[in-house]
């Protein structure tokens, strides 16, 4: 196909092997990244802050620099792949990659894979060959806003929330899940660590998506994130840092 003789090209034109982050992206400390997009990237993984419109604004500017060869690893929470593919001239070299880095080892990480419409299987599976070798972990997710991890996350900490606002102690919250799950960290001490504003910002963005109030914010979060407890990066959240 069209796309593997691009990828064969790539070791024969002698083009970097790298990738470009832009944007609001979290990638693993061992990851080797550039900051700027070259046509010569091989791969540009990217999001910017905001929906479709600003994350659209993003991609047609990298898509002046990057090469014809180039893949597009998007990496916005709030947008699916098929609808960003469809307004660059590459869709079939769109593929979504929402990157969680492990809030205990920075060089650990894991990252949704999603085929939007058009995204061919050889830009799949070079997407998922480029991750594995640097040693982040990949898992296919559907082309959903919220992927697995954030839909997953963001419910289980506002039923906590909700537990606490029936007089649980968040430690005892923590202790009960770590001891019963096996868990090497309890939940919303990992809340901490996002980020309340980010849970709270993602929660909204999931209840406008899917009309479900499973997602809506607790008022315990609501009320954390308004008095300044984001968690871990404010000293405060849940638990005292």
């Amino acid at each position: 196909s069209t796309i593997r003789k691009r990828l064969n090209n790539w070791e024969e034109n002698n083009m970097s092997k790298k990738v470009a982050v832009i944007g609001e992206v979290s990638v693993p400390s061992n990851l080797e990244t550039v900051a700027e997009v070259t046509d010569d990237c091989q791969f540009v993984l990217a999001a910017a802050p905001g929906g479709y419109e600003e994350n659209l604004a993003l991609w047609k500017e990298i898509e002046k620099k990057a090469g014809e060869n180039t893949i597009f690893m998007l990496g916005s929470f709030n947008c699916f792949t098929g609808g960003l593919a469809a307004a660059t001239n590459r869709p079939d070299r769109c593929v979504g990659v929402r990157m969680h880095v492990s809030p205990k080892d920075s060089s650990k990480a894991v990252a949704e894979i999603s085929k939007g419409f058009d995204t061919s299987d050889e830009a799949m599976e070079a997407v998922k060959t480029f991750l594995n070798e640097k040693g982040v972990d990949t898992v296919d997710a559907p082309d959903l806003i919220g992927g697995i991890v954030a839909r997953i996350m963001d419910v289980a900490v506002n039923e906590a929330a909700e537990l606490i606002m029936e007089g649980v102690l968040p430690e005892d919250i923590d202790l009960a899940l770590t001891t019963a799950c096996g868990a090497e960290e309890g939940l919303l001490k990992v809340a901490d660590s996002y980020g309340l504003d980010t849970v709270v910002q993602q929660s909204n963005v999931l209840f406008e998506e899917f009309n479900d109030y499973r997602y809506a914010p607790n008022a315990v979060l609501e009320k954390l994130v308004q008095v300044g407890r984001t968690g871990v990066k404010a000293k405060k959240g849940f638990f005292q840092y």
